[in-house]
This record gives C-alpha cells, structure tokens and sequence, in this order.
C-alpha cells in the first residue's frame, strides 16, 4: 500500500506499527493480561477476507489527528468486535465506548492539514490497495510515543470458527 504525497507534519506509521483494533482495552495489570488471554483463547469464528479500502481522517478540519484506510466488509468485523467485547465483559474489564471503526491507522499529525491532504482523501477515497485473510486476534501492550507507538506481542489466539 503506497501513498507517496509530502505533507508537512505528517508522521507516517511504519510497517510493524500497522494493525486493525478489534477492542481498545487500556491499562490492565499483568493478572488481567493472563484473564484475557484465557478468555480469547478460542475465538469460534470462522476466518474471514476484508480489504482495504479508501481513506479518511478522525479529526475536524484544522485539527486532524489520524489517517487512516478503512476495512470492508465491515460484517465480520464487527462480528469479531462484538464477540471479544462481550468476552470482556463478561470478564468486567472497561473497553473504550466508541462508536467501532474498522480501519489500518496509516499516520498522524503533529498541525493542521495541509492542501496535499485533500489531495490524498480525494485520489484514495474510494481505492482499493489490497485484500487480506484475517485468520488470528493479536493482544498487544502499546507503549504510546510522541507520534507514534510501539507494540509488544503478548499473545495470539486464532479464530477457530468452521470456514
């Protein structure tokens, strides 16, 4: 996926920093880790396809924060989504409430939009960059930076579903 187009103040994700959210959890002891990863340990759903598709910002104009691809069909991913989020709290571990995007963060901003961005959301508005197989629900630990953050992989279920 390639979108080469200078924007000033822009800080582009890098490859490994690259994922899809299924579940926002926020600061749990190293106790709550091991409940998660017990409870997500079998995941029945099946495997599914999605693609990645167009782009977009979170952010009103003059304070964009994210650019992002988003991922469609969102069907099996809010499947996914719903089924880890009531795995959680069935478990009474506190998700973020937001309203769930489906969608790959690609960069964020440290100003306002430049006229180059306009440019980008509307050349990859409706862009298809590529498909993938969603196979596994990773757990991270994020550790939040400046403009970027860096993931540690705790743990990885697979979907089990029947195909």
């Amino acid at each position: 996926m390639t979108i080469s187009v200078p924007i000033e103040g822009i800080h582009w994700q890098s490859g490994r920093e690259l994922h899809v959210t299924v579940c926002y959890v926020g600061e749990v002891s190293a106790q709550e880790v091991e409940r998660i990863r017990s409870s997500l340990k079998e995941i029945a759903i099946p495997s599914f396809e999605v693609s990645i598709m167009g782009v977009g910002v979170f952010g009103a104009e003059g304070s964009i924060g994210h650019l992002w691809a988003g991922l469609e069909p969102w069907g099996e991913l809010d499947a996914l989504h719903n089924f880890v989020r009531l795995r959680l709290a069935d478990m009474n571990v506190s998700i973020s409430h937001l309203r769930y995007h489906p969608h790959i963060t690609l960069a964020r901003f440290s100003n306002e939009r430049s006229k180059s961005l306009g440019t980008i959301l509307e050349k990859n508005r409706d862009r298809c960059f590529q498909s993938f197989k969603v196979t596994e629900v990773v757990l991270f630990k994020s550790i939040p930076g400046k403009f970027r953050s860096t993931y540690q992989r705790l743990s990885t279920m697979p979907l089990i579903g029947d195909a």
